[in-house]
């Protein structure tokens, strides 16, 4: 699996979205964003990444699913930023 697809997973997970979210477009304008607050020197707390989320995905909190790390979802896309 590829970063990218880990990170949607992991997105998935943390803001409940559904199954199809979040599509290809709407995971680079949550990337986009939060490199950019990353840059500006903001902490990626779990409420960070919540809103981020929220701004780009419709059917966040729709779904449940099981919890996860917060240091995951930093590290991933620390990743994928860097590949950029």
């Amino acid at each position: 699996m590829s970063a990218f697809d880990d990170l949607r997973t992991k997105v998935r997970v943390l803001a409940g979205t559904a199954p199809s979210e979040p599509t290809d477009a709407q995971l680079h304008a949550i990337i986009t964003a939060l490199a950019a607050l990353l840059y500006g020197g903001v902490e990626l707390t779990r409420s960070v990444w919540i809103d981020a989320i929220e701004r780009f995905v419709t059917s966040a909190h729709t779904h449940a699913y099981a919890s996860m790390d917060m240091s995951d979802l930093n590290q991933i896309l620390q990743e994928i930023i860097r590949k950029k």
